[in-house]
């Protein structure tokens, strides 16, 4: 088959808890890797705080909150999730795994 990138994944941190985020990445991204996805594109970087007034922000002010980082650049639990994932997939021997 063809490589799979799950991309556009994550959740607000305005709906669930910080621990929960974290829960969600680690979930998502173990069970994507054993489903056979190769790549992974988190959404979004950074939280937007700054941008509560403008569009389309002032309409859904919940996509405020999609970072990995908050709005100062420090890690959320979701960017250390994925960090923890880097980790895991280093220590994979992929030259010996095989699709079936």
């Amino acid at each position: 088959g063809q490589p799979v990138v799950l991309e556009e994944f994550g959740l607000s941190t305005d709906t669930v808890s910080a621990a929960n985020a974290g829960i969600f990445y680690r979930q998502t991204l173990h069970n994507s890797l054993l489903g056979g996805a190769t790549g992974w594109i988190a959404w979004n970087n950074t939280d937007y705080d700054g941008l509560w007034d403008q569009s389309p922000y002032d309409h859904h002010p919940f996509e405020m909150h999609f970072g990995i980082t908050d709005h100062a650049g420090r890690p959320k639990e979701p960017l250390r999730e994925l960090a923890s994932f880097a980790e895991v997939l280093k220590r994979v021997d992929f030259a010996r795994c095989r699709r079936t």
